[in-house]
């Protein structure tokens, strides 16, 4: 037993506990970073300030608002009402749900530290655009977009124009406002949502959207 406690001792003493305090000391300064970052989240900017788009956990919209307001930050998740649901000939009603799947809107006075301040939240994927050059919406085009939301402009059940597979579109509203893309799925049947493939930053992204936001070109 003794001769086990000795090697041991030998070994521990030839460990490069170095890179363990470097490690260690990196956490620590991410977490100042971060603290730093959360902080300057409440310092709000302008009323006319744009405003950025946060990519997060599909289903976690909602979630994630509640955390940014309560750290001090501006957020908005506009909401609309889904579909209504027809389960053993009893009619559900529709539930409140976000308009747009896996986005929300936020804004703060943008800077290095408060854009890995919201990286950092939990379900946060990343900023629309990314970290330096983040995707802006004016205070204006968000605020009416939330206003429509609210009178159920994008409510499922109001009726549409009828989209099919592969039609090219113009998107007219909403987080992707200006961009176009084509139907990928959905939108047949001239109410709800389609899945839209935007041609975004150089790539397709598919993103759920309403059909009240689409226009075919």
């Amino acid at each position: 037993m003794m001769m086990l406690d000795k090697r041991l001792i030998e070994q521990a003493e030839h460990i490069d506990l170095s890179r363990c305090f470097k490690k260690a000391d990196k956490i620590l300064a991410q977490r100042r970073i971060r603290d730093s970052g959360i902080t300057k989240l409440a310092v709000h900017a302008g009323s006319d300030s744009p405003w950025l788009v946060l990519k997060v956990m599909t289903g976690r919209e909602i979630e994630v608002g509640e955390a940014l307001k309560k750290a001090g930050a501006e957020s908005l998740v506009p909401m609309k009402m889904g579909k209504k649901i027809r389960r053993r000939h009893q009619e559900i009603e529709p539930k409140p749900e976000p308009v747009f799947i896996g986005y929300l809107f936020t804004r703060c006075v943008i800077s290095y530290d408060t854009m890995a301040a919201l990286i950092g939240f939990e379900h946060v994927i990343g900023i629309l655009g990314g970290y330096e050059s983040p995707h802006l919406l004016s205070a204006k085009n968000v605020l009416s977009f939330n206003e429509k939301a609210k009178k159920g402009k994008f409510d499922h059940e109001v009726p549409q124009e009828v989209f099919r597979r592969g039609m090219k579109v113009h998107i007219r509203d909403g987080v992707f406002a200006g961009y176009s893309g084509i139907i990928i799925a959905g939108g047949h049947e001239g109410k709800g949502t389609a899945v839209v493939g935007v041609e975004f930053l150089g790539g397709v992204n598919p993103v759920i959207m309403p059909l009240a936001i689409l226009q075919s070109l």
